[in-house]
């Protein structure tokens, strides 16, 4: 009965065995059968203080051809290299699927979040439930945001540690699921190393510039590199003058300085770059400018303002076609900074057809100027005479004139033309014969009329009349065209205007 019993327990034995074998052969085969595995961390650059995005790309590969393998859960540890006391809090992290290895918010696939609110190191788990079909492939995309307080240092690194469980289908049996967790053979804990570069900011050398005349300051969002952080997004930049005895001043006149309105950086928008319009009015060497971002204030290199010089004209505003005038250039300064001039100027108009003097060089402390004959204007109408520095365009002056002509062929214009009311007027210009009232009426293209007035105009071209934009009832009109029907003693003419707003 004994030995009975005995060869009983021993044949239940080798049957557990066998079992056991059977067992661990399948189990085996399936470790085979899947592969997975960390292609990538992508690189990003973090300006301390701020959270940047950063991707983790899994990828699970079923070589079995019959079997489908589930991605049951997916265990991430975050873990900071110590030496460089990465901080990671309050993070969402969200796991994506999808079929190849490019990630596409539009087209990947959200399979779960989850959120940690601790240091490091900090784990996540997830259940995407996803389903590998045999001879297929899956991947897995883990996206997070990663926020240091590190200043002081160059790079930092962060350390991730992926661990997968599976469900493996028995396709030739009943036999319950298997959850397969743990054991390197199925599978595989990789630690990816991301560097995140420290973005800095750089601002571009200011020149020698000019009182009132705006300039450009460039600031950048750099790696370590030198390359362009081209979607960095964050904080507020102010611009103002440096602190101290390199502060720009006031302007003799009183004029202060002008520094633009602070902005947030707006990612890929700003392509990692700003510019911003300065003017500075007052004439003074060794000044500066204070850039601040984010809390860190940089200062400029240190620049020169030189005097504003312009130049103003004195010539008729009011003369015929074909018939020259006289023009007198006074060299003077709007802000009251001491200046002196010498340099070679040039006419120019907007009369494409007009006989203009030749280049003129002041001498040095030449303050006032007499041209006889300096213009001739060939076409009628609203035209403009202008002198610059050959060299620097910013020295300048003009004037504008009003060209009268022959009577019969002189039509009425507008100008500018189109125009915004909440910008200004525009003014209306017609001819007269002798003095006498002008009738003046806006329409819309549809007949309606939208305002209209009397106007006490002498002879000749007028050009007092000027349009604000509104209506009868004092509303500024929509966007768009409207005709103007100008009734004078001579002649009706109608002409177009444009409300660009």
């Amino acid at each position: 009965m004994t030995h009975v019993r005995s060869n009983g327990w021993k044949a239940l034995s080798i049957l557990f065995f066998t079992f056991y074998l059977l067992m661990v052969g399948i189990k085996s085969g399936w470790a085979s059968d899947f592969v997975w595995s960390s292609l990538l961390v992508g690189d990003k650059d973090v300006f301390p203080g701020t959270e940047e995005q950063l991707i983790l790309i899994l990828k699970a590969e079923n070589k079995s051809s019959s079997d489908i393998y589930t991605v049951d859960k997916i265990t991430l540890t975050f873990c900071g290299n110590p030496d460089t006391a990465l901080c990671i809090k309050a993070n969402t992290v969200k796991i994506w699927v999808d079929n190849d290895s490019v990630f596409d918010p539009s087209e990947s696939v959200l399979k779960d979040t989850q959120t940690f609110n601790s240091g490091s190191p900090a784990t996540v788990c997830f259940s995407p439930g996803y389903p590998i079909s045999p001879l297929g492939e899956g991947y897995f995309f883990v996206t997070y945001d990663l926020k240091t307080l590190v200043t002081d240092l160059q790079t930092v690194d962060v350390q991730i540690s992926s661990t997968v469980h599976i469900k493996a289908g028995a396709s030739l049996s009943d036999d319950p699921v298997i959850v397969f967790s743990g054991g390197r053979a199925l599978n595989s804990v990789g630690i990816d190393t991301v560097t995140v570069t420290k973005t800095h900011y750089e601002i571009n050398t200011i020149g020698t510039q000019m009182a009132g005349g705006p300039f450009e300051v460039r600031i950048q969002m750099l790696d370590n590199y030198g390359n362009l952080d081209l979607d960095y997004s964050g904080g507020m930049v102010f611009v103002t003058g440096a602190d101290g005895v390199f502060a720009p001043g006031n302007a003799p006149d009183g004029t202060v300085p002008f520094y633009p309105t602070a902005e947030y950086w707006q990612g890929i928008s700003d392509g990692g770059e700003k510019i911003f319009a300065v003017i500075l009015c007052c004439a003074e060497e060794d000044r500066k400018l204070k850039i601040s971002n984010e809390g860190e204030e940089k200062e400029t290199n240190s620049f020169t303002i030189q005097p504003g010089v312009k130049f103003k004209f004195s010539l008729p505003q009011d003369m015929p076609v074909e018939t020259s005038a006289d023009i007198r250039v006074e060299v003077y300064e709007p802000y009251r900074n001491v200046f002196t001039y010498s340099g070679t100027t040039q006419f120019t108009s907007t009369d494409s057809q007009a006989i203009l003097a030749e280049n003129y060089t002041f001498s040095e402390g030449e303050l006032n100027k007499f041209f006889p004959e300096a213009i001739t204007f060939k076409t009628p109408g609203y035209q403009t005479i202008m002198m610059a520095d050959t060299v620097n365009c910013i020295i300048c002056g003009g004037q504008g004139v009003i060209v009268q002509g022959e009577e019969n062929s002189y039509r009425s214009i507008n100008y500018p033309n189109p125009f915004d009311p909440h910008q200004g007027t525009t003014t209306i210009q017609f001819y007269m014969g002798k003095t006498g009232k002008a009738q003046i009426k806006i329409y819309t293209l549809t007949g309606n009329l939208v305002n209209e007035w009397k106007v006490e105009a002498g002879g000749g071209i007028n050009s007092a009349f000027q349009w604000d934009g509104r209506d009868k009832d004092g509303n500024v009109v929509a966007n768009g065209t409207y005709f103007c029907l100008v009734k004078t003693d001579i002649k009706k003419e109608t002409i177009k205007i444009s409300i660009v707003k």
